[in-house]
C-alpha cells in the first residue's frame, strides 16, 4: 500500500470485477475513492512521483502503464505496454517513467510524460519480473530474472552494460550513495 496524505492507497489486481485501486481514510478505513483497473492478476505497488508538474500515483500491470490523480483517483494517462502481469513497482527521473514485466511476455519500458499524456519511447524485451529497477544520474539499473544486471540510458533506453551477477535474482537492488547492492537467490 501507499500513504498519500490522509489516505491508503491499496491496489487489487484481480481476475474479477471487484479489483481496481482504492483510496481508504487512514484514520477510518472509509473509502474515498476506487480507480477502475485491468481486470487481471498483479502484484505491482502503486507509488507517488511528481511528474508534468503534478503529484501522480504510478502502476504497471494488465498491458498498461498507469498515472491516477492523487485526489481523486481520476486517470490521467496511461498507455499500453509492459505485460498482463507484473510485480516491481514502477521509478522515474523527470519527465520519463519505467516499468517491466515478464508475465507472460517480457519487456522493459520508457514512457515519456507530459501534460497531454504519455507516450513510450523506448522499450526491449528484457524480464525485470519480480525485482523493481533504480534510476541513478542518467541511467536505469534493472536485475533480470535470469541473474543478468542490466544498464539503460534513461533517455533512449541504449543499453550501457550488463554483468552476470551468478544465479537467479528476485531482490530489488538498492541504492546506497554511489553504490548499487544486489544479491542473488544464493545469497551472494
Amino acid at each position: 500500500p501507499l500513504l498519500v496524505g490522509n489516505a491508503l492507497i491499496v491496489p487489487v489486481e484481480t481476475d474479477n470485477r471487484e479489483g481496481g485501486l482504492f483510496a481508504l481514510n487512514k484514520l477510518n478505513g472509509r473509502s474515498l475513492w476506487r480507480a477502475i483497473r485491468p481486470q487481471v492478476t498483479g502484484y505491482s505497488s502503486p507509488i507517488l512521483a511528481r511528474i508534468a508538474g503534478r503529484p501522480q500515483i504510478l502502476i504497471s500491470g494488465g498491458y498498461q502503464v498507469a498515472a491516477y490523480q492523487p485526489q481523486d483517483g481520476r486517470l490521467l494517462w496511461q498507455v499500453e505496454a509492459t505485460s498482463r502481469t507484473t510485480c516491481g513497482t514502477m521509478v522515474w527521473k523527470n519527465d520519463r517513467v519505467f516499468a517491466s514485466g515478464g508475465f507472460p511476455e517480457s519487456g522493459t519500458y520508457g514512457v515519456q510524460v507530459n501534460q497531454q499524456g504519455a507516450k513510450v519511447v523506448w522499450q526491449n524485451r528484457i524480464k525485470c519480473y519480480e525485482q523493481s529497477m533504480v534510476v541513478a544520474g542518467d541511467y536505469l539499473y534493472g536485475f533480470a530474472d535470469n541473474g543478468i544486471a542490466f544498464c539503460w540510458r534513461c533517455s533512449d533506453g541504449q543499453e550501457m552494460w550488463r554483468q552476470r551477477l551468478g544465479g537467479p535474482v528476485s531482490a530489488s537492488p538498492l541504492l546506497v550513495g554511489d553504490r548499487i547492492y544486489a544479491s542473488n537467490e544464493r545469497g551472494v
